[in-house]
């Protein structure tokens, strides 16, 4: 467990909700395990890898075959050196 990614992924939510306030929030889990929060509000989302959030739970029971975090290497705990080091 790493806790400076725990401490960025907890700190990018707060930023996503403070930022997103008004609008419903949903989260969606992938199969590859990560987490994606957005908003019918609006276009903006977070994914972050569901061991830095273990808190956080899907609001569906659909589980995504794909997402941003695991198909583009995005995502608030993707470090820039892992996702160079994959190319």
């Amino acid at each position: 467990m790493n806790i400076e990614k725990i401490t960025l992924v907890q700190q990018a939510i707060v930023n996503f909700l403070e930022n997103n306030q008004g609008n419903e929030v949903y989260t969606n889990l992938c199969s590859c395990g990560a987490v994606t929060m957005s908003t019918y509000g609006s276009s903006d989302e977070i994914s972050f890898s569901q061991e830095n959030a273990p808190f956080i739970k899907a609001t569906n029971d659909m589980i995504m075959c794909n997402c941003n975090h695991c198909c583009n290497g995005w995502g608030v705990d993707v470090d820039e050196e892992d996702d160079e080091e994959d190319l």
